[in-house]
């Protein structure tokens, strides 16, 4: 091998193990700010503390919604045409509407309507009125149990991305119980106001702008002041205050045509009066609903309410268009979380904790502390081993184990991948593997030698008769880490990246950087003797 192919590998081996210094540093920083860890590497929840959640969605709620929806838009459909005497029900158990009249005619007009939709359709009499029963195909209400699922992770997901945690998991998971996969893992390392994140995460976050027929006030006074019963259109909703100790409710209007999916953007803001409240921005479509359904109504009141409850109900005195304010005598806090929710949308369907559990800092730092040490004292004995079995080539070896783990540092930074308690199993696991290619290379080279060949030929046909045993050992060990992140989930897959990265570093230190070392060694003509 000539002078300057090895001066080239030297220059490539430098230029490598640079790059990957250069890369990995500061993995970790324990002086950041309010003592975080921020460095290169992401901390997985185990060892930087944070909150574990497994919450229970809804998903019959997104069925019954659906249900509603159809309903108002056959009522919508009944006071255009005027037709009177008709009753619309739903039964959200047996995901069924029932549509009731006096006249068959409409009864069969209103049935040809619902051919279109994903119902099984059947007209029957019930009593004295003709009954048209629909009820929701199988496949459609599991559909919308999923797509409700598949919104409410993305909805969290948004949510969480507002309160800037890194590395967060969220994502589908199966229930045991019931066998359906119906609940959402969130893992938040790092986070410390779990009390703020609980309540952003689960908030359904539903917004609505409804006309006020009458209110606040005591239930029954409404009523009596209504002549006993409820406006036709009208339906009753909470004040989100009480007075005297009774909780105020309002009439309001049933449909709401204006919600929190017309909006454009939310930020946190001030009132006429320098309270905190909550401003918003309408997109282009909610903007030309907001002005008609301002401008027909001006000296009403306007009901602002969120999750069916009424936050205030300002007195329209002009039209509006564009944006508007949320107040409630909100404190920052209280201001900055519901500018958080409604910016990431509502919940599809409500979500309750079915598993919750925290991770406190100092168990996260104290994992970290018998990591690095188990690493520590695991590199030791393999470094003496190394030393005292093979001597000068050992020592070899150890600088390859020491590479490795550099390599492997930087590429989980590289990566951003989080590393875990798994992960460090993974690392342990790679420094004893780092060496396992040396024993082979360097048993081959004895058994070379022994058969009296020279030094720069041992060495050579050493590596070249090792290289296929070590690429089809740790090939095998590849896939089987790539099937574990593949399939695998939490803890497995933290695991399986730290070892797959480890293979290739291993090799690479093992067949390159362990190679110029030792030719190194031999490029001096007056070396006659290995130490091995």
């Amino acid at each position: 091998m000539s002078k300057l192919d090895l001066k080239w590998r030297i220059l490539m081996t430098i230029i490598l193990v640079g790059l990957a210094v250069y890369g990995m540093y500061p993995p970790l920083d324990p002086d950041g700010p309010e003592g975080e860890k921020e460095g290169k590497l992401n901390l997985g929840l185990d060892l930087q503390g944070g909150m574990h959640m497994v919450m229970d969605v809804k998903t019959e709620e997104a069925v019954e919604a659906e249900l509603v929806l159809v309903k108002k838009q056959f009522e919508q459909h009944l006071r255009r045409e005027k037709i009177r005497g008709a009753e619309i029900t739903v039964n959200a158990v047996e995901h069924t509407l029932f549509f009731d009249f006096a006249d068959a005619v409409e009864r069969d007009e209103i049935a040809r309507m619902l051919d279109d939709y994903p119902y099984d359709v059947t007209k029957d009499m019930a009593g004295s009125m003709f009954r048209v029963t629909a009820v929701m195909r199988a496949e459609n209400v599991r559909h919308v149990k999923e797509r409700s699922l598949q919104q409410a992770i993305l909805t969290i997901r948004n949510r969480i991305d507002e309160l800037g945690v890194r590395e967060p998991i969220v994502q589908q998971q199966k229930s045991l119980t019931k066998g359906a996969m119906d609940r959402i893992l969130i893992q938040l390392p790092g986070v410390k106001d779990i009390q703020k994140a609980k309540e952003i995460i689960g908030k359904t976050a539903l917004l609505e702008f409804r006309l006020v027929l009458d209110g606040p006030g005591d239930r029954m006074e409404l009523l009596e002041s209504n002549g006993g019963k409820l406006p036709r259109t009208g339906e009753f909703y909470e004040d989100m205050k009480s007075r005297a100790g009774k909780q105020l409710v309002w009439i309001l209007e049933r449909d709401a045509e204006v919600t929190g999916a017309d909006l454009d953007s939310v930020r946190v803001d001030r009132d006429e009066y320098g309270a905190y409240a909550v401003g918003f921005t309408l997109n282009s479509a909610g903007s030309k609903k907001f002005a008609r359904l301002t401008q027909n109504n001006i000296d009403r009141q306007l009901a602002i309410v969120l999750d069916g409850r009424v936050q205030s109900a300002p007195v329209i005195q002009s039209r509006i268009s564009k944006s508007g304010q949320i107040s409630g005598d909100f404190s920052f806090e209280d201001a900055e979380k519901l500018m958080i929710v409604l910016k990431s949308g509502a919940l599809p369907a409500s979500v309750v904790p079915f598993e919750e559990r925290t991770v406190g800092p100092s168990l996260g730092n104290d994992s970290i502390q018998r990591g690095i040490r188990s690493i520590l004292f695991g590199g030791i004995l393999v470094i003496l081993f190394m030393i005292i079995w093979y001597r000068v080539s050992g020592v070899i070896a150890d600088i390859g184990v020491f590479c490795t783990l550099v390599f492997l540092v930087a590429m989980l930074a590289g990566l951003e991948a989080t590393l875990t308690l798994p992960g460090i199993a993974g690392i342990i696991l790679t420094v004893g593997m780092a060496v396992d290619a040396n024993v082979l290379i360097f048993e081959r080279i004895r058994e070379e030698l022994r058969q009296g060949k020279t030094i720069r030929t041992a060495v050579a046909t050493g590596y070249e008769r090792a290289f296929i045993t070590i690429m089809d050992a740790n090939v095998t060990t590849l896939i089987a880490s790539l099937v574990l992140l593949q399939f695998g989930i939490g803890p497995i897959r933290g695991f399986a990246v730290t070892l797959a990265i480890g293979i290739v570093a291993s090799m690479v230190s093992a067949l390159f950087i362990a190679r110029v070392l030792m030719d190194l060694i031999l490029v001096n003509p007056k070396v006659n003797k290995l130490s091995i």
